[in-house]
């Protein structure tokens, strides 16, 4: 289970919560993601930001989230290639 910051309420995600720089490659989560009354939910990144990559990588939870909530990522900026969302 994925905890969420209590005061921001925002940017979780099963490998990384907000990426601004760097990649994921080959990540999987099968973990289910409980955020409700949250934004920015993403089963591998909550925020990919334009200089993230999320590559290869699979999300086969169950995910719940309020505002920008997606099987890879809540919000992607920047590049996703070759995943699979099976939640």
């Amino acid at each position: 289970m994925i905890l969420l910051d209590s005061v921001t309420k925002k940017y979780a995600g099963g490998v990384v919560g907000f990426m601004a720089i760097g990649a994921v490659i080959e990540g999987k989560n099968l973990g289910n993601i409980d955020c409700l009354n949250a934004d920015y939910i993403g089963g591998i990144a909550g925020v990919n930001t334009i200089t993230g990559v999320i590559e290869n990588c699979m999300f086969g939870g169950k995910i719940y989230g309020t505002h920008f909530v997606g099987g890879i990522a809540g919000e992607n900026r920047g590049v996703i290639r070759g995943c699979i969302n099976e939640a």
